[in-house]
C-alpha cells in the first residue's frame, strides 16, 4: 500500500519534516500508516485527530529538506504539476514499475543549481527522480551521486517514460526527465515528493 511505501521511505530517514502540519498536507496513507508514524514518534498528536485530515487529498505534493515550495520552478500552477505527476505514476505502472517514489530536485525547487549556484532560468531542466528497485535494477549507477541512475539509458529502455518526458518537454519548452535512484540513497537535498 502507499502508506507503508512512504512509511518505509520515511523509516529510512528519507524525509524531515518539522511539523505535523506538512504531513498532514501531504499523508493520505490512512489511520494505520499514521498509527505506525506516531508510534515511531514523529508527531506528538493523536491519530484520532489526525486520520480524518488525511483522507481530504487523493494526491499531493510535500516539500521536504528545507525545499520552500510544492511547485517547481517551470510550471505554470499546481494542476500542470499534478498532472505531470500524475502521468509520470501512470507511466511507471504501465512499465511494470509499481514501487515507485517520485518527486523533484535540483535547481526548479531551489531556484539555483546546486552545482554552479546559477539561477533556474528559461534553459534549465527539470529533474524528476523515481526512487524504485525495479527501475534502477540491472542499471550502473553514477559515480558522483551514489544510487542513481542517468536517464538517458532509462529513457531507452522505456518507451513509456520517454514518451511522457517528450511531452512534457513540449509542453513546458525545457527538458524534463526521470533519473533513477536505488532506494534509500536520493540525497538529503531540498526536494519535492508526489504521491
Amino acid at each position: 500500500s502507499g502508506g507503508s511505501e512512504l512509511g518505509q521511505y520515511i523509516a529510512r530517514g528519507n524525509l524531515q519534516t518539522e511539523t505535523a502540519d506538512a504531513l498532514l498536507d501531504y499523508a493520505h496513507a490512512g489511520e494505520g500508516f499514521i498509527k505506525g508514524f506516531l508510534s515511531a514518534g514523529a508527531v506528538a498528536a493523536p491519530a484520532s485527530q489526525l486520520v480524518g485530515t488525511l483522507e481530504r487529498s487523493a494526491s499531493s505534493a510535500l516539500s521536504i529538506n528545507g525545499a520552500t515550495r510544492t511547485v517547481p520552478l517551470g510550471f505554470q500552477s499546481e494542476a500542470q504539476f499534478m498532472t505531470a505527476s500524475s502521468e509520470l505514476q501512470a507511466a511507471l505502472m504501465a512499465s511494470g514499475i509499481d514501487d515507485a517514489i517520485i518527486g523533484v530536485r535540483g535547481s526548479s525547487v531551489t531556484g539555483t543549481s546546486y552545482r554552479t549556484g546559477a539561477p533556474f532560468s528559461p534553459r534549465s531542466d527539470i529533474d524528476f527522480f523515481v526512487e524504485s528497485a525495479k527501475l534502477t535494477e540491472g542499471y550502473r549507477t553514477s559515480p558522483n551521486i551514489p544510487g542513481f541512475v542517468n536517464p538517458k539509458p532509462i529513457l531507452r529502455d522505456y518507451p513509456e517514460l520517454k514518451t511522457w518526458s517528450d511531452n512534457w518537454a513540449s509542453e513546458l519548452g525545457r527538458k524534463v526527465t526521470p533519473g533513477g535512484f536505488v532506494p534509500g540513497t536520493v540525497p538529503n537535498h531540498p526536494a519535492i515528493i508526489v504521491r
